[in-house]
């Protein structure tokens, strides 16, 4: 609803009921943490944000261990806030590792593998290496088609993005063909 003070204030009471309950290393502290670095991001808090998802990182590094898939959204939660705060370097070493730990998990092929490489997309888009960009939603479009098929939302939007890249490297037929394929889906 865009009422991000609201959302705050509970999660902040939240937390200070779950932290009396279980105490401030539990895993139930770190979901509200999440909660508020996205409601924070969501506000253009971007350090704040970033506090708030290192603070989950290091209490679930701690419980499942470096390696488990929550530790992978930990990682690419840290990711986007690092684009936003315009530290696209950083960003793009959380989105790698979050894949690394995601690909241990579910394989290559999983639909998680291939929202990260959109990630990347979008970054290096932003960046103006449109090659990588391209390489990067190639991989995801690849993904998503094995897994749910060429009708699903997550390739509208992919090729929505691929359009973009064509449309700033100036081919504007090719951009115009993804956006295209992107609304007929």
């Amino acid at each position: 609803m865009g009422e991000y003070e609201k959302a705050k204030e509970f999660y902040e009471r939240a937390m200070k009921i779950k932290a009396k309950a279980f105490g401030t290393d539990h895993v139930n502290i770190a979901s509200t943490y999440n909660n508020l670095g996205l409601v924070f991001i969501n506000m253009g808090e971007y350090e704040k944000a970033k506090d708030f998802y290192e603070r989950a990182t290091e209490i679930e590094t701690k419980t499942y261990g470096p390696e488990h898939v929550n530790i992978a959204t930990a990682y690419d939660n840290l990711g986007s806030v690092y684009i936003h705060m315009r530290e696209n370097e950083k960003g793009i070493e959380f989105f790698e590792r979050a894949i690394e730990i995601q690909t241990k998990a579910f394989g290559p092929d999983h639909v998680n593998i291939a929202r990260a490489y959109n990630n990347l997309g979008l970054v290096y888009s932003e960046m103006g290496e449109y090659e990588k960009a391209m390489d990067f939603y190639e991989r995801a479009i690849e993904i998503v088609t094995k897994t749910v098929g060429l009708d699903h939302v997550n390739i509208a939007s992919t090729y929505n993005n691929l359009g973009l890249v064509y449309k700033n490297m100036g081919e504007y037929e090719k951009a115009k063909d993804f956006y295209e394929r992107a609304m007929k889906i």
